[in-house]
């Protein structure tokens, strides 16, 4: 399997993992697109306004794909 294939694999299984706690807040996280660790995700239903999404993304996805794919993971939310 190509590298970025392996990555974007990784990332979804962690991204489906952490679904039911965004969606049990009335939230969901979408995998936009990876380039080299660049994870671009998109913030919909009640995630897209919450004050709280930013430590949600920050101390929970990011610090989770960090551990299990690479240090380097960086999440960038499209707007």
């Amino acid at each position: 399997m190509h590298k970025n294939n392996q990555l974007f694999v990784q990332v979804l299984q962690e991204l489906e993992q952490m679904q039911p706690y965004v969606q049990s807040h009335g939230g969901q996280i979408e995998l936009v697109s990876i380039h080299d660790y660049n994870v671009l995700i998109r913030l919909k239903g009640a995630c897209d306004t919450c004050p709280l999404s930013f430590y949600t993304i920050t101390f929970g996805l990011e610090q989770r794909l960090q551990k299990a794919i690479n240090p380097a993971v960086r999440i960038i939310v499209q707007d």
